[in-house]
């Protein structure tokens, strides 16, 4: 068995930064995913999209920076975003964190892009609306 990660300290401090830097990419990086489903949306309206950001140090991020997969993509000094079929988004929810399929569904429901951010030790779920220019 391979080297395990650290089990947590208990310290409600001890990821501060961490979170902190979540809420700074909900706002940068989410308004670039809002671009890039905007994008997709002018010329293939009613695709049900997700987002997905991921910190380039999460695993996510390091599994994204390795495979170069097809598909609308942008790429900051802080994160990976790619867009995904939301189906797909909620499926990969519900097996890391079932308490945001919840969240996820009021996302859409409300009309808004559902927008994953993941750190190093944690997600986050956003919602975006999208004003597409007639």
């Amino acid at each position: 068995m391979g080297p395990q990660p650290p089990l947590p300290s208990g310290d409600p401090f001890e990821h501060f930064g961490e979170r902190m830097d979540s809420w700074e990419m909900m706002e940068r990086e989410g308004l670039l995913a809002a671009g890039l489903a905007r994008d997709v949306l002018r010329g293939n309206p009613g695709t049900e999209l997700a987002a997905l950001v991921a910190a380039r140090d999460s695993r996510e991020g390091e599994m994204l920076t390795a495979q170069r997969r097809p598909g609308p993509r942008a790429e900051t000094d802080r994160a990976i975003i790619v867009l995904m079929p939301r189906a797909a988004a909620r499926q990969s929810l519900g097996g890391a964190c079932e308490p945001l399929l919840e969240p996820f569904d009021q996302i859409v429901d409300a009309g808004m892009l559902p927008i994953v951010i993941v750190t190093r030790h944690g997600m986050r779920l956003m919602g975006r609306q999208l004003e597409l220019e007639a």
